[in-house]
């Protein structure tokens, strides 16, 4: 008789750890957690409020600052998994600056490739919330990190401040995608103030 000598070894299937794709604490009401965060100049980033510039951030009470001095080099990063269902990077912005030179920036980068740059300046300040989105469809399936930087020169202070920052699908609005209530932006845009261009205390 025949005698099979063959033999199956099965072993466990090892899972890499995935990366969320949802932007985690996009309004920051966590204050900096799921962030990283840095200044050149040493300032904290995430903060409750944005007094004395433009007041409360657009839903909450926390927002990110980055800018507000000179020769600063900030940012905020995620690292995500960019689902081809939720492609967008949506922010809310409010630019302040009494910069003329339109030399500051504000850059999107997304695993060190710059996919969007814009000047900080008197030109481009926004006096009012206004919503950034930024397609990363050429992302999708991928784990990157995510990063919102602003550069600033010697001289003419500009700021980015940001809130309710998010992936999401085209089409959709922001305000259901982040379950986010009317009347918690209502409560948000009285508290604003416009005062471009003040420096940090």
């Amino acid at each position: 008789p025949l005698v099979s000598t063959s033999s199956s070894l099965f072993l466990p299937l090892a899972s890499l750890p995935s990366v969320p794709s949802r932007l985690e604490n996009g309004g920051f009401e966590d204050g900096a957690a799921a962030w990283t965060t840095f200044s050149y100049q040493g300032d904290y980033i995430i903060m409750n409020g944005f007094e004395p510039a433009v007041g409360m951030p657009r839903t909450g009470g926390w927002g990110a600052w980055l800018g507000g001095r000179n020769d600063d080099f900030a940012y905020i990063d995620q690292e995500r998994t960019i689902g081809s269902e939720a492609s967008t990077l949506s922010y809310w912005e409010w630019i302040a600056s009494i910069d003329d030179s339109c030399l500051d920036f504000a850059d999107v980068v997304v695993d060190d490739e710059l996919v969007e740059t814009y000047s900080l300046c008197i030109l481009t300040n926004t006096n009012a919330w206004h919503e950034r989105r930024i397609d990363l469809s050429a992302y999708a399936g991928n784990a990157v990190t995510v990063q919102i930087r602003v550069e600033t020169n010697e001289s003419g202070n500009s700021n980015l401040f940001l809130d309710d920052v998010a992936l999401m699908a085209v089409g959709l609005e922001s305000a259901q995608q982040d379950g986010i209530s009317e009347t918690k932006l209502e409560r948000g845009r009285t508290h604003l103030k416009k005062d471009p261009g003040r420096l940090r205390p």
